[in-house]
């Protein structure tokens, strides 16, 4: 009897402890949400256009500057391309699909030379159905296809190795992500997009390594060198 007291009130103290750190970062989360904007950008004369769709890292939510972002490094590399960045933080896939219904629905020919989808991240965290999200991504794909010479899709690493989670929370999100992004490969690779996959197992995750460096202060989001980071990967599917 005594020894399940004294594991009760370490039970009791942990999930104390748990409940006011994720209330203290998720209060940082929302400041950085709110004073976050995503990057778009229309030269004098554009040679070409790209639209970005995604979540909160599509924003480019814990960079310091909009140019510290995907989107930003995109324009970069790309200083005559016009960017539309439809990015809306909190997003899961379906938001993505409703996005890219909505645009096609009020410009039916619209055409982008290339379109660049990050999401699937919400959909881990929120425990979305794995086998609805495959079926919301494949046609989020084949209607960007449609409207696209090319389309790149991405997610984000490990989800459970963010900072903000501890185990047991972290092993479980660390195994919805392995689930999820075979998913994910498996859609893509089926729609003919380019799948970018940001995914290291366990101990080569480099994100897990130098957490300081790659996520934001509310430890879940990241910072502008993990956007650079995730962009050189990009890049080298050649855009």
């Amino acid at each position: 009897m005594k020894y399940i007291f004294i594991f009760s009130l370490i039970l009791f103290a942990f999930l104390g402890y748990q409940s006011l750190r994720i209330y203290r970062l998720s209060r940082i989360s929302l400041a950085l949400v709110k004073h976050t904007h995503p990057f778009s950008y229309t030269p004098a004369r554009p040679n070409s256009n790209a639209l970005f769709i995604g979540d909160s890292l599509a924003v480019g939510v814990g960079a310091r500057s909009e140019d510290k972002t995907i989107a930003g490094y995109f324009s970069h590399d790309h200083p005559q391309a016009k960017i539309i960045n439809l990015a809306v933080s909190g997003s899961k896939i379906n938001d993505g699909l409703l996005v890219m219904q909505s645009l096609v629905s009020t410009e039916p020919e619209i055409h982008f030379n290339v379109i660049i989808i990050q999401l699937g991240a919400n959909d881990i965290v929120q425990m979305s159905p794995l086998t609805n999200t495959k079926q919301l991504l494949e046609a989020l794909l084949l209607l960007a296809r449609a409207h696209a010479d090319r389309v790149i899709f991405l997610t984000a690493g490990d989800v459970g190795h963010a900072p903000i989670f501890l185990p047991p929370v972290s092993w479980f999100y660390s195994y919805r992500s392995r689930q999820f992004f075979r998913a994910f490969e498996e859609v893509a690779v089926a729609a003919r997009v380019t799948y970018v996959d940001l995914y290291y197992a366990g101990s080569r995750d480099p994100f897990s390594k130098n957490t300081t460096f790659y996520y934001a202060t509310d430890q879940f989001h990241v910072t502008g060198d993990a956007y650079k980071f995730w962009y050189k990967r990009i890049a080298l599917t050649g855009i």
